[in-house]
């Protein structure tokens, strides 16, 4: 062990500074929007209620983790964050076990360092949130396709390995199906070309996943379906055929027929091209058209500048065949997903840089990729920064700036003029065990849009709101540019 981390030197420094990241992100950053909801819909309402609800923002393998946490902890931002804190550092350690085995430890770097200074990444290391979770089982599905392709007798661990992976990825996020169709695609290439004698084990094996995921999500859907179709759950397996049929038949329209996953919106080829462009111009920090541009080169370069020969197709076919798979399956379902499920495709643009910095390694330029690893460094601190101060975190910190001025013991109600702002108060009043009512004419406390977020959606109008009670009989407690706080004297 001493002796890889004296080998891997500079790959161990770079885990030391994403560890200290992570830990005061841990502690110190708040939750975002997203967070707070969660929690309230989901891990506040324990395992079985996890289990049994759908919702394309539980996350649900995630979301059961960090509820059993949450029992033995009780600590909220602990059980939440610990998940993607631990993943993170792993992802990057199961990126650089598969970049070494196809290239040198400089170029692994850089596809490290490429992967943690990516958008799409850095903005979710400590989310809480299954994506980070859902980018584990990717990289262990791609490395045990890896040994399916490549070794010379492939052993039944490689395919159980697979299968249990692949199902945990499904359970975690639905969108998981991306990722497979993705790397499922470039291995039957590979093994049609060279191995054909495995591809019906392949197949079986995907037929598996199909099938166990379908099982491990079958409580979730006899419950919403039995809850859609006002049935009494205990009495679902005693009952008739056609009241059956009808149950799961509601508890799979809860989960496909969304908007995010797989509603036929309708979206033309055109619609979908715009799209993929407008979502890897979010890659990199930059202006967005010379992002997307950025990344077509790097994927083209990347899966052209290797020799060809069977050793470097698997990598050459992940990198190359990563955008236009994920165009197609648009295409085919007729939808735009959420921008989210697109972090995936950091991967293939990580391999793509380790690529192109292997083929400049191997017209000697050494000293070259040592400072581009540099370079990549400090691109990676920078992109840390970028998303601390640009994304959605300053406005969740803003409000929670105004839970330290409302008066949670002696408040009994409530009127704000978002309707968002009671995803962030439900989850506080749980963590003070305080419940409170709304009331439009006399509250003890008033939320109002401070001059930033004006522009907003206002659940009240302006000129409805209790502004006469507000001069009377409340003082203003708290104000800045985003929020303004009247407190009852």
């Amino acid at each position: 062990m001493i002796e890889y981390c004296k080998r891997h030197k500079e790959f161990v420094g770079i885990c030391i500074v994403l560890l200290i990241y992570n830990i005061w992100c841990l502690f110190f950053r708040t939750f975002i929007y997203d967070e707070y909801w969660t929690f309230n819909q989901f891990i506040s309402n324990g395992f079985v209620y996890v289990y049994t609800h759908y919702n394309p923002s539980n996350h649900m393998f995630y979301s059961e983790l960090a509820t059993l946490i949450y029992a033995i902890t009780g600590n909220v931002l602990f059980s939440m964050r610990i998940i993607p804190c631990v993943c993170s550092l792993v992802n990057i350690f199961l990126l650089y076990y598969l970049c070494y085995k196809f290239f040198g430890k400089w170029e692994s770097l850089g596809a490290v360092l490429i992967y943690l200074g990516n958008w799409m990444v850095n903005s979710k290391l400590v989310m809480g949130r299954g994506y980070t979770l859902s980018m584990t089982f990717f990289f262990l599905v791609i490395i045990l396709l890896y040994h399916i392709c490549h070794s010379e007798k492939v052993t039944k661990r490689w395919y159980i390995g697979f299968i249990l992976c692949s199902i945990l990825g499904i359970h975690t996020l639905l969108s998981f199906g991306y990722y497979l169709a993705i790397i499922c695609s470039v291995s039957g290439i590979f093994l049609f070309l060279y191995h054909r004698d495995r591809i019906i084990p392949l197949c079986i094996s995907c037929i598996c996943c199909i099938i166990g995921s379908f099982l491990l999500w079958m409580p979730m859907l006899i419950v919403q379906g039995c809850e859609n179709c006002n049935y009494d759950v205990s009495t679902f397996f005693f009952s008739d055929p056609s009241t059956m049929d009808k149950v799961l038949h509601s508890g799979l329209q809860d989960v496909f027929q969304n908007r995010w996953i797989l509603e036929n919106s309708g979206k033309t080829i055109w619609e979908c091209c715009v799209h993929i462009w407008q979502t890897i111009g979010n890659v990199f920090p930059i202006y967005p058209h010379v992002s997307s541009c950025l990344v077509l080169i790097i994927c083209f370069l990347g899966c052209c500048l290797q020799k060809n020969k069977q050793s470097s197709l698997y990598i050459r076919l992940l990198i190359g065949l990563s955008l236009p798979i994920t165009l197609i399956l648009m295409i085919l379902q007729g939808i735009t997903p959420y921008y989210r499920i697109y972090i995936y495709l950091a991967v293939p643009i990580s391999l793509g840089v380790a690529s192109i910095l292997h083929f400049i390694i191997d017209w000697k330029y050494q000293k070259v990729i040592t400072y581009a690893c540099y370079i990549l460094f400090c691109y990676f601190i920078v992109s840390l920064h970028y998303d601390y101060f640009e994304n959605s975190y300053l406005h969740d910190t803003k409000f929670q700036k105004i839970t330290t001025v409302i008066p949670w013991k002696s408040m009994k109600t409530i009127c704000s003029c978002s309707k968002y702002s009671f995803v962030y108060l439900d989850f506080y009043s749980k963590i003070y065990h305080k419940q409170f009512k709304v009331d439009i004419h006399y509250p003890d406390v008033l939320l109002v849009y401070g001059e930033k977020l004006k522009d907003k959606e206002w659940l009240i109008p302006y000129e409805k709101l209790p502004w006469k009670w507000a001069y009377s009989a409340m003082y203003c407690a708290y104000r800045d540019d985003y929020w303004i706080v009247y407190i009852r004297r």
